[in-house]
């Protein structure tokens, strides 16, 4: 496992031109960083596949930042995830995953990731609140509604 663990705060300018602090961490294929309103951006800095390997790393980092124990708002950007493996779909449905969540809202804004969200949906039954969105701001005023 190649999980980046440094937990970092880094400083973060918001459009609205107010400055706040983020916990970010980067792992293999993916960045995660908590906001002051304790939402968690998963975003994927260039095209991958989430594998048993990175999903694992991800739910590493994950845990990380729940640092209330009771499981995170969680943002995926999916503009950049092609694809995910077996493996790891069938993680989603275990009981580390179903922990670690609150709710998942999952961005969609190309006709793939509106497939491998549908896909996602409909063959893996994840034991908490998990929606896709095409306005970010639709999933973040519906993630705050799961907090």
């Amino acid at each position: 496992m190649t999980l980046i663990t440094q937990v970092t705060h880094l400083v973060y300018l918001q459009q609205d031109n107010y400055i706040s602090l983020m916990e970010y961490i980067e792992t293999s294929n993916s960045i995660l960083r908590k906001d002051s309103e304790n939402i968690v951006y998963l975003n994927f800095p260039e095209k991958t596949r989430h594998s048993l390997e990175t999903m694992n790393e991800y739910l590493k980092a994950v845990k990380t930042l729940d640092t209330t124990n009771t499981g995170v708002l969680l943002l995926v950007e999916m503009n950049n995830l092609m694809g995910v493996s077996k493996d790891a779909r069938t993680m989603v449905g275990n009981k580390d995953m179903t922990k670690a969540h609150k709710a998942v809202g999952m961005l969609v804004d190309t006709p793939l990731t509106k497939l491998i969200a549908s896909f996602f949906l409909g063959l893996n039954k994840p034991q908490f609140p998990i929606k896709s969105f095409t306005n970010k701001e639709e999933a973040i005023a519906w993630l705050l509604t799961r907090a």
